[in-house]
């Protein structure tokens, strides 16, 4: 059976999450790496993406560099979901996707996190 992930790195990180609350059948799981709050400068609500994160049903995983966990944790917080899980490394970590860069020297452990995270939904 196929499954939709929906997926983003930094801003669109934040965007899949909103995806997911407001259109709870659009997929199957969402891969999270750095949201946050990014789009008061636009002209939206500070909790704009936390508001949309309160109605999401579907599987939820999230990381990030340690440091931007500040960033994303009332976010997590608001996810109703008992199906969701974060990855913080012991390393500072990168921003982004591009902690599963093979440059990154925790890529394996981000890439560990992601593939125990994809092997339950």
């Amino acid at each position: 059976m196929k499954k939709l992930i929906l997926w983003g790195s930094s801003y669109s990180s934040a965007l899949v999450l909103k995806i997911a609350g407001d259109h709870p059948n659009v997929a199957d799981a969402t891969l999270s790496f750095a949201p946050g709050e990014y789009f008061k400068r636009f002209g939206q609500p500070e909790d704009w993406i936390t508001q949309s994160a309160k109605n999401i049903k579907i599987p939820v995983f999230i990381t990030s560099a340690k440091k931007e966990h500040v960033y994303w944790k009332s976010i997590f917080e608001a996810i109703p979901t008992t199906s969701k899980q974060y990855f913080l490394p012991t390393t500072e970590g990168n921003h982004g996707s591009r902690a599963l860069w093979e440059q990154s020297e925790d890529h394996e452990a981000y890439w560990s996190a992601v593939k125990d995270f994809l092997k339950n939904i």
